[in-house]
């Protein structure tokens, strides 16, 4: 069918700057995972949640999760 389940997972380096989101360190991990459906064969839409944290290496773990709307167009 059309429908697809994505998930990935990441570990980053960090760096809130002057103004950004504390999130307890520089060294991340995010993980994330969607659900989409294929419109075409080059175009898909997904809705995906990821939450990003330190995995509590750092003495703070506030943690962050976005959800996402995705329009993908492959080429």
């Amino acid at each position: 069918g059309n429908w697809f389940v994505e998930g990935s997972f990441m570990p980053g380096y960090y760096d809130e700057g002057s103004s950004g989101t504390d999130l307890g360190g520089n060294v991340q991990f995010r993980s994330l995972i969607g659900i989409g459906y294929a419109l075409t064969a080059e175009r898909k839409l997904s809705l995906a949640i990821d939450h990003k944290s330190n995995a509590d290496i750092e003495d703070r773990n506030p943690g962050s999760e976005t959800l996402v709307l995705r329009y993908t167009v492959d080429f």
